[in-house]
């Protein structure tokens, strides 16, 4: 990959925001950028972190191992979202947390922590970034096992389809389309459900017109009364 390419990706990210791209250009050498095929783990949970990832391009899904066994997805990341927890920054042995599998082919990058421990020191810009990132990400999850613990499923999952359609929706004649493809197992993850309830739940949208599905993409054919079911979302 020619360096320049590297450069783009790398002054789109959040994190360096108000760089300039001379700057960037004295440590983009330092990040690895690769190709990850669908369900392709970049790290697993309980394995030592000495990488920070970023995604580039496509979309991955941070998934946490529940005590129950079941995988839940804390997040969906996509297009220049941070992948590492704040853990991994201050503490040299520290363990990935949760894992992260690409859901569709993607470029990513990554950094040492060493590498980006120094990029933090040279520069704060980087390090009030970093902080604001994590603190949003943080709220984010807070919502997530909020939700898991207190909604209905049918809540969750409508509520799901909301955030996914705001990122990666888009509109079309019968509605708004997400451009992600999920399977049911996906969803049940997401919504912290098994799988036969998210089928159940994702059949009852289709009856009622909330929703439609063409090889797995999901179309939002009512927003309005799936804004009622996710109620103050």
């Amino acid at each position: 990959m020619r360096a320049i390419q590297k450069s783009e990706y790398i002054s789109k990210l959040p994190i360096f925001s108000g760089m300039r791209e001379s700057e960037i250009e004295k440590f983009s050498d330092k990040f690895i950028v690769s190709s990850v095929d669908k369900n392709k783990f970049l790290f697993e949970e309980g394995v030592g972190a000495h990488w920070i990832f970023f995604v580039f391009e496509g979309r991955v899904k941070l998934l946490a191992h529940s005590q129950s066994g079941k995988d839940v997805i804390l997040k969906i990341a996509s297009e220049n979202d941070l992948l590492t927890d704040n853990g991994v920054i201050h503490n040299s042995e520290s363990e990935y947390i949760y894992s992260a599998q690409a859901l569709e082919p993607s470029i990513v990058g990554k950094i040492s922590v060493l590498d980006f421990k120094n990029i933090i020191k040279n520069y704060s810009i980087v390090s009030q970034n970093m902080n604001s990132i994590l603190d949003k990400y943080l709220k984010e999850s807070y919502l997530v096992l909020k939700d898991m613990a207190l909604e209905k499923v049918e809540r969750r999952i409508a509520i799901n389809i909301l955030k996914l359609a705001k990122r990666t929706g888009e509109r079309v004649k019968d509605g708004i389309k997400l451009n992600i493809k999920l399977s049911r197992q996906d969803i049940a993850n997401l919504s912290g459900t098994t799988i036969e309830t998210a089928i159940r739940v994702m059949s009852k949208f289709k009856k009622d017109s909330l929703i439609s599905e063409e090889k797995g993409y999901i179309t939002i054919t009512n927003r309005h009364r799936l804004v009622s079911i996710a109620e103050d979302f």
